[in-house]
C-alpha cells in the first residue's frame, strides 16, 4: 500500500480519559505513569502493491482517531482505532470486509501543497465526518 500526504498529530493525555474511549478489556499504554497518546491520522493511500494478487489500484482517503494500547494476551503494544473514515464507499466496503475493522465512508477532501524546499507550506482537510 502506498501512503502519501500524511497529517499525525498526537496528544499527551490522561490514561483516564483515554479508557474511557476503548473496550474495558484493553489498557492504555501508558507514556510518563499516568499518560497515554491520542493521535489524529490523515492520509491519501492507493491500494497498490498492497496484495500479492494482481489487482487495480484504488486511490482512497482516510482519517482516523487512534490510540495505542496493550494486547491484553500478549502483553505486546497495540492500535486501537476508535474512529475510521475512508473516502469511498467501495474502498470502504473492501476495508471492512478484509480487515474486519468497522470504518465508515464518508465525505472530505485533502489538500496539500509544497513549496520550493519541497516541506509543506499548505495542508488542509474539508468535510464531513
Amino acid at each position: 500500500m502506498a501512503l502519501k500526504d500524511m497529517l499525525y498529530i498526537s496528544y499527551l493525555l490522561p490514561a483516564a480519559r483515554i479508557a474511557r474511549h476503548i473496550p474495558r478489556v484493553l489498557t492504555p499504554a501508558r507514556v510518563d505513569g499516568n499518560n497515554a497518546f491520542l493521535s489524529l491520522v490523515i492520509f491519501k493511500g492507493n491500494t497498490k502493491k498492497a496484495f500479492h494478487i494482481p489487482a487495480p489500484p484504488i486511490p482512497f482517503d482516510q482519517i482516523n482517531i487512534r490510540t495505542y494500547v496493550v494486547d491484553p494476551q500478549t502483553g505486546a503494544p497495540a492500535v486501537y482505532f476508535i474512529k475510521c473514515g475512508i473516502r469511498g464507499r467501495l474502498i470502504t466496503f473492501l476495508y471492512k470486509t478484509l480487515s474486519g475493522m468497522p470504518v465508515e465512508s464518508c465525505t472530505f477532501d485533502i489538500f496539500s501543497g509544497t513549496g520550493p524546499d519541497g516541506h509543506y507550506d499548505d495542508y488542509r482537510v474539508e468535510g464531513n465526518w
